[in-house]
């Protein structure tokens, strides 16, 4: 398996989209270069724009691609690389997952909730500045 943090391909331009002012056209996972791509990660970089985590087969054929501002629209990642973004990622998942249970539940405590609901963002926060350091 290949791990590899992307951003999304200007559908009409066939370009990666790595700044605000590239979302002109529609937008996609670069799936039609990189068959079998599985996103599994959605954040915002530095400048605020759509970046993601994915999985390749081992088949598909990647590597760093850089854009004219020098940000990579590809880069090829290891798998600690991509598991300190997916790992906190997860996890800020999971507590929205016992938040419901906790609301479902009558007899929760609030503070209970309170403090799952700053972990989640802790975890957040976590994902994003891994990312954001790749």
């Amino acid at each position: 398996m290949k791990y590899i943090k992307h951003y999304l391909i200007d559908d009409n331009t066939n370009t990666f989209c790595c700044s605000l002012e590239d979302f002109i056209n529609p937008t996609r996972i670069p799936w039609k270069e990189y068959p079998g791509i599985n996103p599994q990660v959605q954040l915002t970089d530095s400048d605020e724009v759509i970046v993601y985590l994915s999985t390749l087969p081992d088949s598909t054929e990647v590597f760093d691609i850089l854009n004219k501002s020098g940000k990579k629209s590809v880069q090829v990642l290891s798998e600690e690389q991509y598991n300190s973004v997916l790992i906190p990622y997860l996890n800020s998942n999971s507590y929205d997952l016992l938040n419901t249970k906790l609301r479902i539940n009558t007899q929760y405590d609030q503070s209970t909730l309170e403090q799952e609901k700053l972990n989640r963002e802790q975890y957040r926060q976590t994902a994003i500045l891994a990312i954001r350091n790749l």
